[in-house]
């Protein structure tokens, strides 16, 4: 139970920092110019906020501003749009550190490490389904309409983020390797998050943005333990 707090304050402090944009940023860089690349990285990046964050809702306030003009702006129906969103948001649950998988391996007295190998291969089977369908839902463009693949861009993409793509490999390195229990790797994760947002990119104040995190990650752990 102590590692739910900490993991969810990891997702709450890249959901209030600047992560959102620069995570956008490098998934359109990469996929942005297939044929429904915007949906695809709809897909990858909602998982990836929600596997940390814990909460679908979280995740759609966090990136839903960003990415729903950019899914109009590729001619997708605001129906298809907000589906893709909200759906997406939800795929993140099946991956490690999400804290869906910690409360069901503790109420059904599980190990959390084989719960969280268990759910990769069904989440990674729905992040290729939910692609495959936004690319079938995308319309088709024009010759002109159409972007190329750059790498400047996406090597710029890449090295803007690149603390923040390394927090699952940190997150999964400490549950995985045996050198650190759940709650020590959860530790470690928040600590991380602290640090990327607060000391490296700077987009969260110390002093002023900490403890409001602090009180919204609260307040959300509470109300899921009162509920157990």
């Amino acid at each position: 139970l102590p590692a739910i707090p900490m993991f969810t304050l990891a997702g709450y402090l890249l959901a209030e920092g600047g992560a959102a944009k620069r995570l956008v940023r490098v998934f359109q860089a990469l996929v942005g110019h297939f044929r429904g690349g915007p949906a695809i990285a709809t897909v990858l990046v909602c998982a990836f906020f929600t596997s940390f964050t814990g909460a679908s809702g979280v995740t759609i306030l966090a990136l839903g501003g960003l990415l729903m003009p950019v899914l109009i702006a590729a001619r997708y129906s605001e129906r298809n749009a907000l589906g893709l969103l909200t759906g997406s948001g939800s795929i993140g649950l099946l991956f490690p550190p999400c804290l869906p998988v910690i409360l069901y391996a503790i109420i059904a007295n599980i190990d959390i490490n084989q719960m969280f190998l268990g759910g990769l291969l069904p989440g990674i089977l729905m992040v290729i389904a939910a692609a495959i369908w936004g690319i079938a839902q995308s319309p088709r463009m024009s010759a002109a309409e159409r972007t190329s693949f750059s790498w400047a861009e996406a090597r710029s993409a890449i090295w803007s983020a690149k603390w923040e793509l390394l927090l699952p490999v940190v997150a999964c390195l400490a549950l995985f390797s045996g050198l650190a229990t759940a709650v020590e790797a959860s530790a470690i994760t928040a600590l991380y998050a602290f640090v990327v947002e607060s000391l490296v990119y700077k987009d969260l104040s110390v002093t002023r943005d900490l403890p409001r995190v602090m009180k919204e990650c609260g307040l959300l752990v509470g109300a899921i333990l009162l509920i157990l």
